[in-house]
């Protein structure tokens, strides 16, 4: 097919993040981040997270047993999701599967429980929410979705994600199930992620994702990561995705990166390209 080569030099994005716990009590907790992104044709300003949360509404104060929260935010596990990562390149669960997903109109109740004990500690998280999907109909708040996980010593995480509801498909709206189960494990410098999630649509084809990622962090400036991905839709080779890093910090706000990511998908399972290469190098100041 044809072959393109492009290169760029920019101010990609800039943001202004508020939030936090509001009166004496932090019965409500408020987030805000606006981002304003280079186009290419001029500048454009997103909410990706916009959010209200009343606190408490069960067990003792600070405890976070049980929390409504209403407005844009992540739908993902607290080890694994999109806002959370260190690498730029996003997850295919994200761009093609919208398993996990970073601004997410929502509806949700959240809480978590902490045990502490004289030699461990074991922590669950749980969300569940309806969310506003982007579909044909009029009732936009078609989706559902619930999570669970469980961490010890904060250490060693696992969890599971369930969503079901109605997406665009063509020109019609299709029902959708959508499964993930994650993993994730510190060992001295190392940490180790894995996840599997698939995607079951009315009338289309099933997508499997299988991903795999490692970070290193030798030094308290200099870490190193890389990561595996493959999607599979049945009937058609697997799209793989790899992606490298490698991250200084220069200031406790700032720091270089430089990632690449090569993707190979000749059955166009993830878009248009059968092949692509791309090299970034990012210098991030956060002030």
């Amino acid at each position: 097919g044809a072959k393109s080569e492009s290169s760029d030099l920019k101010i990609e994005e800039a943001e202004i993040a508020a939030g936090g716990p509001m009166g004496r009590s932090g019965k409500v907790t408020s987030l805000v981040m606006l981002s304003f992104e280079d186009t290419g044709s001029g500048a454009e300003a997103n909410f990706h997270k916009a959010f209200v949360q009343i606190n408490d509404l069960a067990g003792g104060q600070g405890e976070g047993l049980l929390n409504f929260r209403a407005g844009k935010t992540d739908v993902g596990l607290p080890f694994l999701n999109v806002a959370g990562s260190v690498f730029g390149n996003q997850y295919l669960s994200d761009s093609t599967l919208n398993a996990l997903t970073n601004s997410q109109s929502a509806v949700e109740l959240n809480g978590t429980v902490v045990k502490e004990g004289p030699d461990s500690s074991f922590s669950q998280r749980y969300s569940a929410g309806l969310s506003r999907e982007d579909i044909y109909g009029d009732n936009k708040a078609a989706g559902f979705y619930a999570t669970y996980s469980f961490t010890v010593n904060e250490a060693y995480s696992l969890g599971v994600l369930f969503r079901t509801g109605k997406e665009k498909y063509g020109a019609v709206d299709t029902s959708y199930n959508k499964y993930g189960l994650g993993g994730e494990a510190e060992v001295g410098p190392v940490v180790l992620t894995a996840g599997v999630f698939k995607s079951d649509r009315n009338g289309a084809p099933e997508r499997d994702d299988y991903m795999a990622e490692a970070l290193y962090l030798p030094f308290s400036k200099l870490g190193f990561g890389a990561r595996y991905e493959l999607l599979k839709e049945h009937g058609k080779s697997g799209a793989r995705s790899r992606t490298l890093m490698a991250r200084y910090t220069i200031l406790s706000n700032v720091y270089a990166q430089i990632e690449y990511r090569g993707l190979k998908d000749v059955d166009h399972v993830t878009g248009v390209n059968e092949d692509e290469q791309k090299l970034r190098a990012t210098l991030q100041a956060i002030f």
